[in-house]
């Protein structure tokens, strides 16, 4: 059975797919699942100060749903648009990206 994202396991080992979180214009952070199915999670990106950690609460949220609900990192990953709060802002592609690794997807969003 593979792992299931949400309140289960947050650090991805490998590449990590996401999805861009933007609201007004405005990057907030990033959901991502690991390649491996292993782990699902949000990173805040550091520019967009509380905002962006006020959304991740939103997305961290509808992974645990997802989770709840039986979904793997990576299919909720491909299903999740809107957590339902407005403020939490919506998903910027249709398609997820690749980073080579979490430290990658952390180094974007400014992080490190």
């Amino acid at each position: 059975m593979k792992p299931t994202c949400g309140s289960g396991p947050q650090i991805a080992e490998g590449p990590v797919r996401y999805l861009t979180v933007r609201r007004d214009g405005r990057t907030l952070g990033f959901v991502r699942a690991a390649v491996d199915d292993s782990a699902a999670g949000y990173v805040p990106r550091t520019a967009a100060g509380e905002a962006a950690f006020d959304a991740g609460a939103a997305w961290l949220t509808a992974l645990r749903e997802a989770r709840r609900n039986g979904l793997t990192p990576l299919a909720a990953l491909h299903g999740i648009r809107r957590p339902g709060r407005p403020e939490a802002g919506v998903i910027a592609q249709d398609a997820p990206a690749e980073a080579s690794s979490l430290d990658a997807l952390e180094e974007l969003s400014g992080r490190y």
